[in-house]
């Protein structure tokens, strides 16, 4: 009976070491999870910087070019009122000549406004590409996460009883 319940617990004791060994090797599979999860963690990171560097980027430029329109429609006002200034004075030689500048000044101004518009546009759509394509690997790191995080709880040991019941064998030779 001794060498019975010797036997039962040298098979425990053998059986409580494969328990350490899985457990150290499952610690360093969690160690390496959530080693890759920080290093996701700070991409995350770095790409929502780069994402509003590139905001701020976008809106000083837009800025600059709206500043630039008003300069040169500023221009164009002045230019035609020297135009109009002359040709109050040359009116007679002059007049043919001033309605050619206007209808020029109004086609530049156009031309201008539809390049800063199609300009404005550009810069618009480029940024909205950009952060969809920012949203995309957000959304594909969250997947990783919920991956990882799955592969987590698919790698946890179960748990080890605390105790026998009292009708299994194991009790029942520890009662005799």
């Amino acid at each position: 009976l001794l060498e019975d319940r010797d036997a039962e617990l040298e098979r425990i004791d053998r059986q409580v070491v494969e328990t350490r060994e899985q457990v150290k090797q499952k610690d360093a599979v969690v160690l390496q999870l959530r080693s890759s999860l920080a290093e996701k963690e700070v991409e995350l990171k770095q790409e929502q910087t780069r994402i509003a560097e590139l905001e701020t980027y976008y809106k000083e430029k837009t800025e600059r070019l709206m500043k630039q329109v008003d300069e040169t429609r500023a221009d164009r006002d002045d230019k035609l009122r020297r135009a109009q200034e002359d040709a109050q004075i040359l009116e007679k030689n002059l007049h043919k000549q001033l309605v050619n500048s206007k209808d020029e000044l109004e086609t530049e101004r156009r031309q201008i406004a539809t390049s800063c518009e199609e300009t404005v546009r550009g810069m618009q759509s480029d940024l909205a590409r950009k952060q969809a394509a920012l949203e995309d690997d957000k959304a594909r790191l969250h997947r990783e996460l919920a991956d990882l995080k799955a592969n987590f709880d698919d790698i946890r040991p179960p748990p080890f009883p605390a105790t026998f019941p009292e009708t299994s064998p194991q009790a029942q030779l520890l009662l005799r």
